[in-house]
């Protein structure tokens, strides 16, 4: 499972944390734009391989889950909502910074530009297609 992005598809924000040991979570809050269109969030847990000596390899295991928002819920209210599962998570993670990139649009270009300004978000381009892009999101520290 993965976080796609495409035309038309609005995202309202992604969470990253890491406790910079052993393992991360990250997740993204979006809706498409059709109507009647509920918000979902996706998001995973990352636990590092030791083995793993880049981002891109998939020596890491990651456990994806998706929760799905009614409709008519304000993108507010949603994000509050997210805002404190991300708190539980750093608590988890043993108080670990909650770093959240808000985004508000549906263009995959400007996400893209605006993930690629962050330091936990590592981009390459695809080998298959040149157009393709290639998201990892992990830890700076454990890139081995």
């Amino acid at each position: 499972m993965t976080i796609e992005f495409k035309e038309g598809r609005y995202f309202a924000a992604m969470w990253f944390i890491s406790n910079d040991d052993d393992r991360d979570w990250h997740g993204a809050l979006y809706r498409d734009n059709e109507k009647d269109s509920p918000w979902e969030f996706r998001y995973r847990f990352r636990y590092y391989n030791e083995a793993s000596k880049n981002p891109f390899d998939g020596e890491d295991r990651k456990n994806w889950y998706t929760a799905t928002m009614p409709v008519d819920k304000e993108e507010s209210e949603v994000m509050k909502l997210i805002a404190m599962m991300a708190d539980q998570v750093a608590e988890e993670f043993d108080g670990a910074d909650v770093h959240k990139l808000v985004l508000r649009t549906d263009s995959p270009v400007r996400i893209m530009e605006a993930m690629s300004r962050e330091s936990w978000c590592h981009i390459k381009e695809g080998e298959e297609k040149k157009d393709s892009l290639r998201i990892n999101i992990k830890s700076e520290k454990t890139n081995g």
